[in-house]
């Protein structure tokens, strides 16, 4: 049996549960998102798929929409593998073909394709690689000398009007960085010049508050931000995108990017747990999923999100992009091209529902208050494992980040703990307790010290022998344990050197005194041991067959089967 095999008996294996006590159980928001799926593909009218009677709208031109429903629906086929969502199926055939054929003259349009081109499985990605580097290509040419984009760009010509001061907007600017940022992750090698322009847009057009607004002028902020409750997190997902590229390679104590820090801290405080706009709950999870964020404030971003839309579904499966725009009986116009809004809508929502909802993989544990604090010194790190994979096995999973301060119950959708650091952290009798009814509800913990630091090791030792109130002593594990051979083809290079604790049952305390996290921050795909050890503490943690989503406990499903405590 091969890896890619293991893993996907990992991924699907898994059974409904007990839903964790949230506002929404995620049976509710499959059944949703399948009522959404059904709309949309009623709605695929031949010839012109989702576009408007074949011709362009104000905003996403033609392609745009079809682009924006195919990447929804693929995105919901890798998750939920529904019969009608094979792309062998006429209706996804089509569309995929439809969309491999743009070649349109708009940021919108061009995002969408790429993004959607982008998620299908990676043996059919050759068939539709030229579009990927055209999209690439004319996102590359169509950016504003200052970061900037605006609707559209025309090749060829007397100067375009784009490049003119002021002739650009931050939701196209969004976009136009999501959709390069989907040909990168396909393969495309884009100019390393695009992602330090483009993160230079952002931070010259933050106002001191820490938002962004809609426009702005010779790539200042002027006035007062408009819209800065969809505009904010559009700036902070996009630096996040470009940090991904620009800081791979800084060393850990220099992974602060202040733009982000007032960003975060803006969302934080003004986070709108029951958004109107879908175009604003989509931005506020793309930096929520950017960050691995599990709250913003006091708020489960995605439990919320998720109970609006299950609530606000109307009753033919679509979904308005605004709830409160229901006294909307008719589809909206602009001049004589017809709108239909609930396409949209329904594109949007089922991108919130879907992505929010995939598998989490890894829990990474913040232990201090900052965003940017020893916990995080690599805040790429457990993202990039995640998106390799993504990319190696063909599977939707997130990861995230979760709180020392919040019940343990919170940590319960992943069945990993990675603390990372290179300095001994201090936890309280309290917040053993935590991390031991963690541990207790069938969790594992993996400890990465960052640098190789020594004190940390000591440091995590001492409190995974604490965490089982010293009933079971720390060991170094031999060549011949386990988790070095959970893949019998793809054996540990030399002793990692890894120190265990087990009950006699299970490990369910590991440190690794190699520095993984430094390997995953750098995208260093060259220390095999990096990677596919991660994939073996991933399948030992889940026994090759549990996996909870975000809506799932995964203490619940073990402690339910009889599952062991430490």
């Amino acid at each position: 049996m091969k890896t890619r095999q293991i893993f996907m008996w990992a991924i699907t294996a898994w059974v409904a549960a007990a839903p964790c006590a949230g506002a929404v159980s995620s049976r509710r928001v499959i059944a949703a998102i399948k009522r959404g799926v059904t709309y949309l593909l009623r709605h695929e009218k031949p010839g012109y798929l989702w576009e408007a009677h074949g011709l362009m709208d104000q905003h996403f031109t033609l392609g745009g929409r079809t682009a924006l429903v195919t990447e929804a629906l693929v995105d919901v086929q890798e998750s939920l593998h529904l019969r009608e969502l094979s792309i062998f199926k006429p209706a996804m055939a089509r569309a995929i073909a439809y969309v491999a054929h743009m070649r349109t003259q708009s940021t919108y349009a061009a995002s969408f394709q790429a993004n959607a081109l982008a998620l299908l499985p990676n043996y059919r990605k050759p068939l539709y690689f030229n579009a990927l580097r055209w999209d690439s290509r004319y996102l590359f040419d169509a950016m504003h000398r200052d970061g900037g984009y605006t609707y559209y760009w025309h090749r060829g010509g007397h100067p375009p009007h784009w490049n003119a001061p002021g002739k650009w907007d931050n939701s196209n600017t969004q976009y136009g960085i999501l959709g390069q940022w989907a040909a990168a992750h396909a393969g495309v090698v884009v100019p390393g010049n695009y992602w330090a322009t483009a993160a230079r847009h952002w931070h010259k057009t933050q106002y001191l508050n820490g938002t962004w607004g809609y426009w702005g002028f010779k790539g200042r902020p002027r006035g007062r931000p408009e819209r800065p409750q969809t505009m904010t997190p559009a700036g902070v997902a996009s630096l996040l995108i470009a940090d991904e590229y620009l800081r791979a390679h800084v060393p850990s104590a220099e992974q602060r990017d202040q733009s982000v820090v007032r960003g975060l801290r803006w969302i934080d405080t003004h986070i709108n747990p029951h958004a109107i706009d879908l175009y604003e709950m989509y931005a506020d999870e793309r930096v929520g999923l950017a960050t691995g964020l599990q709250y913003f404030g006091s708020v489960n971003w995605y439990e919320t999100f998720a109970a609006d839309l299950v609530k606000r579904q109307n009753p033919n499966g679509s979904w308005w992009p605004k709830f409160r725009a229901l006294r909307w009986n008719a589809p909206r116009h602009y001049g004589s091209h017809q709108y239909p809004e609930p396409i949209i809508g329904t594109a949007y929502a089922l991108l919130i529902l879907d992505r929010g909802l995939n598998p989490v993989v890894f829990n990474k544990l913040q232990y201090t208050p900052k965003y940017y604090g020893a916990w995080n010194a690599r805040p790429r790190d457990a993202a990039n494992l995640t998106s390799w994979m993504v990319r190696s096995f063909d599977a939707p999973l997130n990861w995230q980040v979760v709180e020392l301060q919040k019940s343990y119950t919170t940590w319960l959708d992943s069945p990993i703990l990675l603390i990372t650091g290179s300095k001994p952290p201090h936890f309280n009798a309290a917040e053993i307790a935590n991390i031991r009814h963690y541990v207790q509800a069938g969790g594992m913990v993996f400890c990465n010290c960052n640098d190789y630091s020594v004190p940390f090791r000591k440091a995590m030792v001492a409190l995974g022998e604490a965490v089982c109130r010293h009933q079971y002593p720390a060991h170094k594990l031999t060549a011949k344990n386990i988790l070095y051979n959970m893949q019998p083809w793809n054996h540990a290079a030399g002793t990692p050197g890894w120190i265990g604790i087990s009950n006699g049952i299970r490990y369910f305390w590991i440190v690794s005194p190699a520095d993984y996290g430094r390997a995953w921050q750098q995208r260093a795909y060259g220390n095999k041991n990096a990677w596919n050890l991660a994939t073996n503490l991933y399948l030992y943690a889940t026994g090759r067959g549990l996996l909870s989503d975000r809506l799932q406990s995964q203490g619940n499903r073990i402690l339910g089967s009889g599952g062991n405590k430490a």
